[in-house]
């Protein structure tokens, strides 16, 4: 790794940082790219990422506010363990995808994840902090009914598979299982983000697919961009920033889908 691509790394990554904690995604869309284009292969390039943005969104999470402190610890509990549960096992799959498929695959997850964020504008809107903030929201929690966690161990998989934009899903999934209170839904939201990242990146610490020099800058400019964000986003978010989130997208899964279905042809 040379001193500009190291550079470029950083970049990336304060970028990525920045825009998990301003839009509620886009981190992944934004260090993508440069490892993509210095011939990172993708698996590890997933890997990586997933290692690199769990210190930027806790981070961010520090920086906004305290972390809530719920009481139903048994509910909160059971909804972490499917969480945990499904995140080794998506990251295990993910280890155990041929890098052939992963690379055939990567162009449509990317587009997924994409259009994802292009229809969650009135979701994250929906979810903002502005209604009840008594200290009994933090306690509220969906029902543990089986559905429910067989649910969070789906989108646990899906986190620890590839996990882009696993805020929005999470949010979308709160929401379908019954809660209404927004402070409750983003605070659990948090807490499950932040367990599901942190067994993710946990098991691709110790698979050896990680390159540390690299995931050590990626790290690095994700807890700088995480922080700034946090403390400051607030001055660049709005629906330019959510277009352009979108647009750049786009450009990456089109240039993925050409790069591996007809370049490598």
């Amino acid at each position: 790794m040379t001193a500009p691509e190291a550079g470029l790394f950083f970049g990336a990554a304060v970028l990525g940082g920045g825009l998990n904690a301003v839009a509620g995604g886009g981190g992944f869309l934004a260090m993508l790219p440069p490892l993509v284009l210095t011939n990172v292969p993708p698996l590890r390039a997933n890997a990586m990422i997933a290692v690199a943005l769990w210190p930027g969104s806790l981070t961010s999470a520090l920086a906004t506010a305290r972390p809530p402190v719920p009481r139903r610890w048994a509910a909160v509990a059971g909804l972490l363990l499917a969480s945990s549960a499904g995140a080794v096992a998506g990251a295990t799959l993910m280890l155990r995808t041929p890098p052939r498929v992963f690379l055939h695959l990567v162009p449509f997850l990317v587009l997924a994840t994409t259009l994802l964020f292009a229809a969650s504008g009135r979701l994250v809107a929906r979810h903002r902090v502005n209604g009840d903030t008594s200290p009994e929201a933090n306690d509220m929690v969906p029902p543990l009914t089986a559905a429910v966690l067989l649910s969070q161990l789906l989108i646990g998989v899906y986190g620890g598979y590839f996990g882009a934009n696993l805020g929005l899903v999470l949010l979308a999934s709160l929401g379908l299982a019954g809660m209404r209170n927004q402070h409750a839904i983003n605070a659990l939201k948090t807490q499950l983000a932040l367990c599901n990242g942190a067994v993710t990146a946990g098991v691709y610490t110790f698979s050896g697919v990680v390159l540390w020099p690299l995931a050590l800058v990626l790290i690095a400019g994700t807890v700088v961009g995480g922080w700034a964000g946090s403390r400051y986003g607030h001055r660049f978010a709005g629906d330019w920033l959510h277009r352009g989130i979108v647009a750049a997208g786009l450009a990456i899964s089109g240039f993925l889908f050409f790069k591996v279905y007809v370049l490598s042809a």
